[in-house]
């Protein structure tokens, strides 16, 4: 966050202290009445305690050290809002058990209304009958268990394909000890995206042949997604401060537009060849934008949405959450391996056995609520060394935790309550598929044998901020290959 800077005008700066101040003695007046959690200490007027979170220091790490202080639940101040800060599973499961319909809403943000096509995607949407409608629609149409089986196809051609490629470069590139030097991050984005994009839209970008303004679109494409995920976890001005959003310091409404704009594109692209199709009677496989044209068609879902806008807005939906969540998750466990070669041999053995293809705080109506799911799942009461890389804790004390977010609360990576994510099979199945792929198709390390740089990058994903650069060389027959 780059925008705090000195006001541009004392007078601005004046008005908004005063209008602060008479929301901060409404709140002090509800705080006496009520028990409140602790609030952490050093806000400032207007921003409050923004200026923590906008350093060099990662807000989750941040948000952390807070709780080692203020204990597992403590308030701070986003610009003019409350915010809770919850930090233990045991608090996170009170929450999700007792109030789960009160928190389901999520902050109206600036991101998310302009990344989220005015809140029509269901990932943003405001809890009611358009949210539960359209999470319907795509629990059935897209993410079923039944529906992720029938397309196991695409996953399992796509990281045929893509692990044949890679071993293509390894016989073009390869070097006098037998190696080639690859990024396995943009390797791991270009299967995760192809995979989401021919069951969302039917569009294959990379690999087959795909070159010049194929290959150009998707590197757009690529681009547009992770500056979407990059700007929805981004605290824009107005969003902290309403009335100095017309400053847009920082420039981040605007790039959030930019965004937007660039997907929408890409969006009314295929949702105007899946039209064509359609009048034409030339579709065969039908995929998610297929589903829901044929759903929505003659409908109104929604007041001031059309089906145009719901269609485009809800396919990003998947095509964003379903691309580049599984790329993170496979970038850092792949980092893990590597930073932990015991566990990488013991993963290779493995696969090589199977014949495998492949608390008590009032908090005010309108708070802000954080999971911090980073210091939730990693806490040394649950885990022991909570920091080092031990995949044996689910084969022994934790193997029967349940990471659905239904009932273990100290491990939840999709979530929980009425919002856990609906992709989490997919999810499960892409990164399984993909990972195991690769570890038997080849031999990995990284360059002098050196560890790999673990430094994360802010963002909606805790993305690895470095390029992940290995050396592969093939430990198969030539013929697997082929």
């Amino acid at each position: 966050m780059d925008f705090f800077r000195p006001y541009q005008s004392t007078f601005t700066a004046g008005v908004a202290a005063v209008l602060l101040f008479f929301y901060l003695l409404g709140w002090s007046r509800v705080s006496k009445r009520k028990r409140m959690a602790p609030q952490a200490a050093d806000a400032w007027p207007i921003i409050g305690h923004l200026r923590l979170l906008g350093g060099r220091q990662l807000p989750h790490i941040t948000l952390g050290a807070l709780a080692q202080k203020y204990g597992p639940v403590y308030s701070i101040w986003v610009g003019i809002h409350p915010g809770l800060v919850v930090s233990s599973w045991e608090i996170a499961k009170e929450i999700f058990t007792n109030h789960d319909v009160a928190v389901t809403n999520r902050p109206g943000t600036i991101a998310a209304e302009h990344l989220g096509s005015s809140y029509a995607m269901a990932g943003v949407a405001p809890y009611g009958s358009y949210w539960r409608e359209m999470r319907k629609i795509i629990n059935i149409a897209l993410l079923s268990n039944r529906r992720i089986e029938i397309l196991k196809h695409v996953r399992a051609s796509q990281a045929e394909v893509s692990v044949k490629e890679l071993y293509k470069t390894w016989l073009k590139g390869r070097n006098e000890s037998g190696h080639v030097l690859v990024e396995m991050k943009q390797w791991f984005g270009d299967l995760t995206l192809n995979v989401i994009l021919r069951m969302v839209a039917g569009k294959r970008y990379f690999g087959g042949g795909a070159q010049g303004e194929e290959e150009e679109e998707a590197r757009r494409c690529q681009k547009a997604i992770r500056e979407w995920f990059h700007l929805l976890g981004v605290f824009a001005l107005k969003d902290a401060v309403p009335f100095l959003g017309f400053l847009d310091l920082g420039g981040h409404e605007k790039a959030m537009k930019e965004t937007a704009k660039e997907l929408d594109n890409m969006a009314s692209k295929w949702l105007e060849e899946h039209k064509r199709k359609r009048c034409s009677n030339r579709v065969t496989d039908q995929d998610f934008m297929d589903v829901l044209l044929s759903l929505l068609e003659g409908t109104n879902p929604a007041p001031g949405f059309n089906v145009d806008t719901i269609t485009k807005a809800n396919c990003l939906n998947m095509i964003t959450g379903g691309g580049d969540t599984t790329m993170v998750t496979l970038a850092w466990t792949l980092s893990f391996l590597l930073n932990y070669g015991q566990w990488l041999r013991k993963a290779q053995e493995e696969l090589d056995i199977h014949d495998i293809t492949v608390s008590g705080y009032h908090v005010p109506r309108g708070s802000w609520i954080f999971f911090n799911i980073w210091k939730i799942q990693t806490d040394p009461r649950v885990w022991s060394d909570p920091f080092e890389f031990k995949p044996e804790r689910f084969l022994t004390g934790h193997k029967d935790i349940d990471i659905g977010g239904d009932q273990s609360f100290e491990l939840i990576p999709f979530g929980f309550g009425r919002r856990v994510c609906p992709g989490m099979y997919f999810g499960l199945q892409m990164v399984r598929l993909t990972l195991a792929s690769f570890l038997q198709a080849f031999d990995v390390s990284t360059p002098s044998n050196a560890g790999v740089d673990m430094t994360e990058e802010a963002g909606l994903t805790n993305q690895k901020a470095t390029p992940l650069e290995v050396l592969i060389k093939p430990r198969l027959s030539s013929m697997i290959y082929d």
